[in-house]
């Protein structure tokens, strides 16, 4: 476990170095010479769009959620099943690289459904309407079924993911935007770590499937909800909607 926790070292290096080479943007470097640097943008934040940062954590807990429920939790659920660890390796980085194909396409058809929410609307129920289906095949399945099923599943979540940084970049001014994404992203996050304890939690009273089908349907609602109360937050034919987002 301890070469386990010692890998998370690498991104974090990474991360360290680019935000070290990396140069301030041209609005942020305006706006503090004109000195529109809020010194705590928190406060200002919730005071300026209270309902555009609850909507969007509603949408960071319900993703973070299930997407804790499903890529940190498959792993568990093939031990459950009795996979070998070499099996439980390969299929979930199966599943992981099917997903990077859900985020390139899910942005690519995003573009062409044009807007921010309704694409993101879209794969949101689409993904719930399959979340019963997928479990249940890939949860009553050999190996091969599972990986398949679930492999399936992760597209369908990327998609979701694709056009969420910026969806949430566009849906606050540039004075709170970094501190908006960030807080958002993060609160959501906060919830979404306890996916897997509440499933476990959970499970010991209506048993493991039950509980992971519950949660999963339930968070993805919470996400639904967060999306459709939103406003779009940017459009093809609105250029001059989308120069206000930025202004």
């Amino acid at each position: 476990w301890r070469v386990f926790f010692a890998t998370a070292l690498v991104p974090g290096a990474i991360t360290v170095l680019l935000r070290a080479v990396s140069k301030e943007t041209p609005v942020f470097e305006e706006m503090k010479t004109r000195g529109e640097v809020e010194r705590i943008p928190v406060r200002g934040l919730f005071k300026q769009a209270p309902k555009a940062m609850l909507f969007a954590i509603l949408i960071t807990t319900g993703l973070l959620f299930v997407n804790t429920a499903t890529f940190s939790f498959y792993p568990s659920v093939m031990f459950t099943k009795g996979f070998s660890g070499v099996s439980v390796g390969v299929g979930v980085a199966v599943i992981n690289l099917v997903s990077l194909f859900g985020v390139w396409i899910g942005g690519a058809l995003g573009n062409v459904i044009g807007g921010r929410k309704r694409p993101m609307l879209i794969y949101s129920l689409i993904f719930v309407l399959s979340v019963y289906p997928i479990l249940k095949l890939g949860y009553s399945g050999g190996y091969t079924t599972f990986v398949s099923a679930f492999s399936v599943q992760a597209f369908l979540e990327a998609m979701i993911f694709s056009t969420l940084p910026a969806f949430l970049s566009e849906l606050f001014s540039k004075r709170f935007r970094a501190t908006g994404v960030g807080f958002a992203y993060n609160a959501g996050a906060i919830v979404g770590g306890f996916a897997i304890s509440l499933i476990y939690a959970l499970s010991s009273v209506i048993g493991l499937f039950e509980s992971w089908l519950l949660l999963l349907i339930a968070f993805s609602l919470v996400m639904l909800v967060g999306i459709a109360l939103s406003s779009e937050t940017w459009r093809k034919t609105e250029v001059a909607h989308a120069d206000k987002i930025v202004e």
